[in-house]
């Protein structure tokens, strides 16, 4: 569905009637709203609360993306995208925990990434490889009203 055919879908709407299905079930228009709402403005993710301590996080999806916010060993709060830069695999499985050893381990080939989320380890790699180039993919994190 194009940006044409939704506004003239929008248009047409009862005032006071719910939207029709499609508003709720069609992927385009779903799409069309994850690039027009959410992906444009800042997301509340949770309380700062929720991870007091280094190493405690929250996952959470943001469209298509999963992220893992995490309070650093330096007491930061980071947001990084909930996926190994080497395979792809999901970090963190659950919604909520505490990283094992301050660390966050691929469970597929087991790279380690720290809090901060650069690249610690990551086995079986040539001489050549460089592991400041494959850091997890950050995103902006702001504490608002503490």
């Amino acid at each position: 569905m194009n940006s044409a055919d939704l506004a003239a879908r929008i248009r047409s709407r009862q005032p006071g009637h719910a939207l029709p299905r499609d508003f709720y079930t069609d992927p385009a228009i779903f799409a069309h709203d994850m690039e027009r709402m959410l992906l444009r403005h800042w997301f509340c993710a949770g309380h700062v609360s929720s991870i007091p301590r280094a190493g405690d996080y929250l996952v959470i999806d943001l469209g298509s993306e999963s992220v893992i916010i995490v309070r650093t060993a330096a007491g930061e709060v980071r947001a990084l995208l909930n996926v190994c830069r080497h395979r792809g695999s999901r970090l963190c499985s659950g919604r909520s925990g505490k990283a094992p050893s301050a660390r966050l381990t691929c469970p597929y080939h087991a790279w380690t990434y720290d809090l901060d989320g650069r690249l610690l380890a990551a086995r079986q790699m040539p001489e050549s490889f460089q592991r400041t180039e494959v850091s997890l993919k950050t995103l902006p994190v702001q504490i608002m009203e503490g």
